[in-house]
């Protein structure tokens, strides 16, 4: 541990910085836990997420949905999948998802479909929401007050300082380490001097807990992407769809070059109406979508449109302010 310490603070020095990609330095595991219904503090949902951290750039996301873009990008890449239609690819993504008791689409265990985006340098923060279609929110990031403290512990060598601070509705306790000079975390935590290792809110609601760091691998991530001759004679909205799967799987961390942008305000109108009418939401954005040689184009739906109907949250990470 302590020699991949002193690579990483090495990288940081090199690396070069732009607004809208960084180099990958290192890929971070954390055990997210979440009571998502506290009318059934029995099922709390657990998952696991990947915080990939460049020097100046972050990406917050599910472990499932980095494993869903390789296995998508295979599945796509093939003949057959070309000529079918969104629905096909979509379904086999469904039937990969844990479901709880009683087996219905309703109890599945939704993972986390927003990814986060953290620009230190520019104090940036995108947040990419998957609703009908994927949408990326810019805003400034949130400054959190923390206040640090005397108290340390350890993470497989790590060497951990504690702080403190109140937050989106919930009082946070943070471990974080000057060994690892990045000003993220993970979900929306960020602003101390150094990587986020381990937090978690006062009654323990919401929790993320250390599992693992490791470095990129040069030698994996700069290797020759042969599927970008496959998808020279593909549909345009397919071949950006499975060039937009490399924001997970490249050797960068870059924000998404096709999708739809908006605002805080737009996409809180959006939740509201699916939210009201879920089935008639996506049956309405459905029928809306344009047609391509036969079948709806792939810019237009989402991956995960559907996974929302069902589900129940009277617990949200972020609470409103007192």
């Amino acid at each position: 541990m302590k020699h991949f310490l002193i690579w990483i603070m090495a990288a940081t020095t090199i690396s070069s910085y732009a607004q809208t990609a960084d180099k990958v330095l290192a890929r971070v595991t954390y055990n997210f836990s979440h009571l998502r219904d506290t009318t059934k503090r029995d099922q709390v949902h657990t998952e696991e997420m990947l915080l990939i951290i460049g020097k100046n750039v972050s990406l917050y996301t599910s472990a499932f949905n980095v494993a869903q873009a390789g296995e998508i990008k295979q599945m796509m890449m093939k003949p057959e999948a070309q000529q079918g239609s969104f629905m096909s690819v979509s379904s086999n993504l469904r039937s990969t998802l844990p479901a709880t008791a009683g087996g219905s689409f309703e109890n599945i265990s939704i993972p986390t479909l927003t990814d986060y985006y953290f620009f230190s340098k520019t104090h940036k923060f995108y947040t990419k929401e998957q609703l009908d279609r994927p949408y990326l929110v810019e805003e400034d990031a949130p400054k959190i007050n923390w206040k640090t403290t005397n108290d340390t512990i350890s993470f497989s060598g790590i060497v951990c300082q504690k702080a403190e601070a109140y937050f989106r509705g919930r009082n946070w306790t943070a471990w974080y380490s000057e060994e690892l000079p990045f000003q993220s975390g993970p979900w929306k935590l960020n602003g101390l001097p150094g990587l986020i290792i381990e937090a978690y809110d006062e009654n323990k609601e919401v929790q993320f807990k250390f599992a693992g760091i490791e470095k990129a691998n040069p030698a994996t991530s700069s290797a020759p992407d042969k599927s970008k001759s496959k998808t020279a004679g593909m549909q345009p909205e397919m071949r950006n769809y499975i060039n937009d799967l490399d924001s997970y799987l490249g050797d960068e961390i870059k924000l998404p070059e096709n999708i739809i942008r908006t605002n805080l305000w737009g996409i809180n109108k959006l939740k509201k109406a699916m939210e009201k009418d879920p089935e008639g939401f996506f049956k309405s954005r459905m029928d809306a979508a344009p047609v391509v040689s036969g079948r709806t184009a792939m810019s237009t739906v989402s991956m995960t449109a559907g996974f929302t109907i069902g589900t129940q949250e009277n617990n949200p990470i972020e609470k409103p302010e007192k």
